[in-house]
Formats: structure tokens, C-alpha cells, sequence
């Protein structure tokens, strides 16, 4: 009756990854249950909990609370369906195999949806003093450590390489942190290339720096980081700051650390979908979120929660249509645009047609954290903190 790949008396599914584009390409799939004899579906991922990845500046800034930032991930697990925790540490397309921490497992389909994790490119100093800003805990680990750095160091730096999204929104983030605290430490932004924010067009360039400016930010580029002995830095062009709290923010990577199989990938290690988001030649095999590369205009997709969303719910109906011998329909996103808040301000773009600043996009950053968000309380929480923004 159905189009299956039969692995002995089960067919196994295998979701890897359960974020925003894993948990919508189960919602998809979980109809499935009951109607395919000895169907098993298979959800795996190194946490218990789903977390809003958006928010981590605003956790790390100590203005929104942990505990509305995550849900756990069984209350998205059907009936039928298995939740694995554990790590995924490679996967071997052709032998069609998951290796995790705890374990290998086969599959008949499977769905990566493993987001991306921090890219040092390379660099290997004292990286375990290095605060990333990629996970609930790392966002956590940064606002409990900095109260501690601010307090027993007299002439306190945080320095923060990258300049694009994140970087600036975790600076000004760390500034009002620090304010709350009575400190008042120097702040900078490090990006390797000549101008922070390079994709964006110059005019919208010069207002993000011209906030940088006004709050004493100090603006560094052309550089990177030569030395890092765990408490001063030295750059590419001979400046020295001494005393730093570092802090990560200068480009994510694809987060298994091996895939065996044919496949292309861009330079950051995102596989290459086609317009079904399957992986080329691996047609059982589908990928979505910040693990896909989706082609998209003249480039890629950016990494964006909406797009994660939109793939993950678009790759779990074509893998269902594939089960069901149905035709599948290619992925167009939909870009509602975004925005970078910094500090009491903000900056963006509605539909790629409507330039947004100030209050009014600070307020619809934490409206759509609200909406995209897991369950009822974190959602109240994230309106209510958008409608009392003075």
C-alpha cells in the first residue's frame, strides 16, 4: 500500500535533532503512527528540552529568566514515537546508520535537523575560558561568570569577536548587565572583516555603529585574535587588551562532527538540500534548519528561526509523502524579515520591504520570541515583556 523502505518487520524513521525544525517535521509525521504497521519513529538529541536559541543574548543580559526559554521535549512526543537523549556524533549515509553517545541506530528515513553549534575556525587557545553563546547553559554560564569577573578585577574588558547578529546583540546585552551591577566595563567588538554587518546595506551599517559609538563601545575590524593566554588577548594588528572576559560570536558550524555519505555542503559544514530538501543522492534522507543549506534567491537561506520552522514542517510532509507514494512539493520559504535589537533599540526589516528602529522593533523581537515559543506560560511571559517596554 505504501511506498516503504522495509528494514525487517519495522520501518524506523529516525528525527536527529529536536529544535525548532526537528519538533515541526515530527508534528508532521506523527499521523503516521497507527496507520503503518510497525512504523518506529525515533527522536534523538543531546537535551531533555527544547530551547528559544533567539533569546540566549537576552538570558546571557539577564533580561528574560531561564526557565522561558525551554520546554521539555517529551510534551511533542506522541504516542509511538521514542525520545532518545543523547549526542549525535555521526551519521553514515550509506550504510544508513545514527552513531550516538550511547549507541548506533539504523534507519529507513531520516530527518536532520541538528542545528549548528560555535566554529572557533581553528583557533585553539584556552578555549575552554572562551564563553560561547550557543546553548542554554553556555548563555547561563555567561551572566553568572561575568557578575564574578566584574567583581574581582579593577580594570575589567569584555571582548567579543564577531560582529554580525549576535555579537552586537550580546554587547549590549552584557552592557546593561553590567550597568544593573554598578560596573562599568570596557566593551569590544572584534570582527575579522573590514565592516561589521557586511550583508546589510550601508546605511543600516552606519546607524548599528553609531549606536556603538554612543554607548562606548569600541569597534575593532580588519583584526582577529592572535594569542589568548586565558586573561589578555593580543590582535593581528598589535593591540594588546588586557583583562578579558572573551566571548564567542564569530560563526556557528554544522553540529555532527562526521558524515559519511554523498553530499555537498557550503563552507560551514551545511549540507546542500534540493528544493525537496532531500540530500541529493540520499533521497530517504531530508534536512532542515540551521543544518540545511536551502538555495534561495542568488544565495542561501540565512540561518533564522522561521526558516527552520518552515523547513522542519516542509521536510517531514515530503518524507511523509514520500512513505505515501505522493508527490512531493518543493520548499518556498516565506521571509518575514528580522531584527537586531540592541539595548532600548532595534533595528530591522519587515517583508524585506519596511525598515523598522527603535521601540517598535525591540517590541515585535519579543512579541515573535513569544509567539515561535514553546507552551502558554513562556509565551504570556515574552508579550508581557514586550507591552511594558518604556
Amino acid at each position: 500500500m505504501y511506498g516503504i523502505i522495509i528494514r525487517g518487520n519495522k520501518v524506523n524513521i529516525v528525527i536527529a535533532g529536536c529544535g525548532f525544525a526537528g519538533l515541526h517535521a515530527l508534528g508532521q509525521l506523527k499521523d503516521l503512527l497507527g496507520k503503518i504497521s510497525g512504523l518506529r519513529i525515533l527522536v534523538f538529541d543531546k537535551n531533555d528540552y527544547a530551547t528559544m536559541i533567539p533569546s540566549l543574548p537576552d538570558l546571557a543580559g539577564m533580561r528574560i529568566e531561564g526557565e522561558f526559554l525551554t520546554e521539555k521535549i517529551r510534551t511533542f512526543i506522541p504516542a509511538g514515537a521514542e525520545l532518545k537523549k543523547g549526542k549525535v556524533v555521526s551519521v553514515n549515509l550509506h550504510e544508513s546508520q545514527v552513531q550516538t553517545e550511547t549507541g548506533a541506530y539504523s534507519y529507513d528515513y531520516l530527518v536532520i535537523a541538528t542545528g549548528s553549534v560555535t566554529n572557533f575556525y581553528g583557533f585553539n587557545q584556552h578555549t575552554d575560558r572562551i564563553y560561547k553563546l550557543d546553548s542554554l547553559e553556555n548563555a547561563l554560564r555567561i551572566s553568572l561568570d561575568l557578575k564574578k569577573f566584574l567583581d574581582t578585577n579593577s580594570e575589567p574588558n569584555i571582548a567579543i569577536v564577531g560582529g554580525g547578529y549576535t555579537g552586537i546583540e550580546l554587547a549590549f546585552n552584557l552592557k546593561s548587565l553590567s550597568g544593573k551591577l554598578y560596573k562599568n566595563p570596557g566593551i569590544h567588538i572584534i570582527e575579522k572583516g573590514n565592516d561589521i554587518l557586511a550583508f546589510l546595506p550601508e546605511g543600516m551599517r552606519n546607524y548599528v555603529k553609531s549606536k556603538l559609538a554612543q554607548n562606548g563601545f569600541q569597534l575593532i575590524t580588519g583584526v582577529s585574535i592572535s594569542e589568548f593566554d586565558g586573561r589578555d588577548i593580543s590582535l593581528t594588528n598589535g593591540q594588546k587588551i588586557r583583562d578579558v572576559f572573551l566571548c564567542w560570536c564569530a560563526g556557528s558550524k554544522f553540529a555532527i562532527p562526521e558524515l559519511v555519505g554523498n553530499h555537498k555542503t557550503l563552507g560551514d559544514g551545511r549540507i546542500t538540500a534540493n528544493p525537496f530538501l532531500q540530500i541529493g543522492e540520499h533521497p530517504n534522507v531530508f534536512v532542515c534548519g540551521d543544518a540545511a543549506a536551502i538555495s534561495h534567491e542568488k544565495g542561501y537561506l540565512r540561518k533564522a528561526v522561521n526558516f527552520a520552522i518552515y523547513s522542519g514542517t516542509a521536510a517531514g510532509n515530503n518524507l511523509k509523502n514520500l512513505i505515501l507514494k505522493k508527490k512531493l512539493k518543493a520548499f518556498k520559504p516565506l521571509d518575514l524579515g528580522w531584527v537586531i535589537p540592541f539595548g532600548n533599540d532595534s533595528m530591522g526589516r519587515i517583508f524585506n520591504r519596511v525598515n523598522i528602529r527603535g521601540r517598535i522593533g525591540l517590541r515585535l523581537h519579543y512579541f515573535m520570541c513569544g509567539y515561535r515559543n514553546f507552551c502558554l506560560k513562556n509565551t504570556l511571559q515574552y508579550f508581557k515583556k514586550a507591552l511594558l517596554l518604556k
